[in-house]
């Protein structure tokens, strides 16, 4: 199965087409909550692993507390049910691997939904950091 047959599928699996442009595919899911808003998902090729990458942005981090939750919560996967939290610039994505073979078997829409459900967690979560606004230390990019 191709990056593309796979996008195919998932998009019968939801119901509505997901076109591909510049080798990304993207689709926005509401929030569960009725005030809470939408989440956009964009799923690109994994070629070399057999997969496709489901990201989203999840939200901002200004503290170096906030940094370290983060990073506990990604360790080992312990909090991020599979997935993982990235940051670039400040800025927090979730992102999950979706194997073709899943889509193939016709779980993709399964994995899809709980890939939202998990990103929509993790913004939610990082919306109600904020260090210690008062005397944390701020973030500003890390230097190597």
């Amino acid at each position: 199965m191709t990056f593309e047959s796979a996008i195919a599928a998932l998009g019968d699996e939801l119901g509505f087409d997901l076109p591909v442009e510049e080798g990304v595919a993207r689709l926005e899911a509401s929030g569960a909550e009725e005030d809470e808003d939408g989440i956009v998902v964009e799923l690109s090729d994994l070629p070399d692993m057999g997969g496709m990458l489901l990201s989203s942005e999840v939200g901002d981090v200004a503290y170096v507390d906030d940094l370290r939750s983060l990073l506990e919560a990604n360790h080992a996967f312990a909090e991020t049910a599979g997935g993982a939290l990235s940051i670039e610039d400040g800025t927090v994505y979730f992102e999950q691997c979706l194997p073709l073979y899943l889509v193939e078997r016709g779980e993709g829409e399964t994995a899809v939904k709980a890939f939202i459900a998990s990103a929509l967690e993790w913004r939610r979560r990082i919306d109600a950091m904020g260090g210690n606004d008062d005397d944390g230390q701020q973030f500003d990019g890390l230097t190597v």
